[in-house]
């Protein structure tokens, strides 16, 4: 029992330890993963996805190769700690039962990820419109291209906001002498965003066809807006059918404590009462 109990304890501080470290590499800064990168121009690991999901850590906001060390073992921390904690807490659990409760333990960490990039991508599109309109800002303003991409995400949004933090890697990108198209397909390869990747695609040809930036931002950034409105109208309903169901939920029971359960009392006392008379 101290043995096991010992074990808990040793395997929980590594839990620990690693959502620490998980946490300060996310609001670690983001930089070009020079090691990572292939010829398609996208950073990933040599390892296959399934043993090491770097495409997901990234998009999460994470550098792959800051976490490549603590990754396997804190989800086998938390794999094995699982079980544990529920025969310590009820040494009577069935064995078969405690193999769910691992295989969830191990892949909670993923899962924490990928809602983690749901969130972070959600963010980005959420302040693509803004970015768009400030960029175009300083177009108007008489700045280049590269400088107007790199003043909207300095001071459009708070060091802290994914978008700022990939603007950040883009503009490293492009001071490197990468083409804009490239910097942001790696953009949308690191995000998931698929509207960096149509907006990159619009900078590309407006620019080969010799087009105004600035009209061609316009025209996007109104697109990007009826695309949010959307997405919040339909998030709103969503919303809306979920507190409706909630709202079945709690009330179904206590309309039935409320006003089911006083009837049938009162009808089976009316019935015990007409049984008494006949």
């Amino acid at each position: 029992m101290v043995s096991s109990w010992l074990l808990d304890v040793v395997l929980g501080i590594v839990a620990t330890l690693g959502l620490v470290l998980v946490y300060l590499l996310s609001r670690s800064e983001l930089k070009p993963e020079e090691a990572l990168r292939i010829d398609s121009g996208w950073s990933r690991s040599a390892l296959p996805s399934w043993l090491y999901p770097s495409t997901l850590i990234r998009r999460a906001g994470i550098a792959p190769r800051e976490l490549a060390v603590a990754y396997w073992p804190l989800k086998l921390s938390l794999a094995v700690l699982a079980p544990l904690l529920m025969l310590e807490v009820r040494p009577s659990t069935p064995l078969w039962l405690t193999i769910p409760s691992s295989v969830s333990a191990l892949f909670s960490f993923d899962f924490y990820l990928w809602q983690r990039a749901q969130n972070r991508n959600r963010k980005i599109q959420g302040a693509l419109s803004f970015f768009v309109d400030l960029m175009n800002a300083y177009l108007r303003s008489g700045a280049s291209v590269v400088m107007a991409f790199e003043q909207a995400g300095r001071f459009g949004f708070d060091i802290r906001h994914p978008l700022a933090q990939e603007i950040k890697v883009v503009v490293y990108e492009l001071q490197a002498g990468e083409s804009f198209t490239l910097a942001f397909q790696r953009l949308f390869n690191r995000t998931g965003v698929r509207e960096l990747e149509r907006l990159a695609a619009v900078l590309e040809i407006g620019h080969q066809a010799g087009a105004p930036i600035a009209g061609i931002l316009s025209r996007q950034g109104y697109v990007l807006r009826e695309q949010q409105h959307e997405l919040n109208r339909k998030l709103m309903s969503q919303k809306s059918i979920l507190m409706l169901f909630a709202m079945v939920l709690v009330g179904l029971p206590m309309f039935g404590v409320i006003v089911l359960f006083p009837a049938a009392i009162k009808m089976m006392e009316i019935f015990q009462l007409l049984q008494n008379l006949s």
